[in-house]
């Protein structure tokens, strides 16, 4: 019997578990056919860094 056969396969609700978990400890990225969709959007800077981390560059150069 190989190693595949023997192997946990997670049903959709222990995956979605275990990226909010993961989600809520740090920041994911997600790669495959969701970094490519995302890439098409040709998101700038800004747009990751939304309000709440505008101007942070400046802050902590003035530290």
């Amino acid at each position: 019997m190989s190693q595949h056969e023997n192997a946990h396969i997670p049903d959709w609700n222990e995956v979605r578990s275990a990226l909010a978990r993961a989600a809520r400890e740090r920041i994911l990225i997600l790669d495959g056919a969701m970094g490519t969709m995302i890439q098409r959007l040709k998101l700038t800077e800004e747009n990751f860094r939304g309000e709440r981390f505008h101007g942070l560059e400046a802050a902590a150069a003035r530290q």
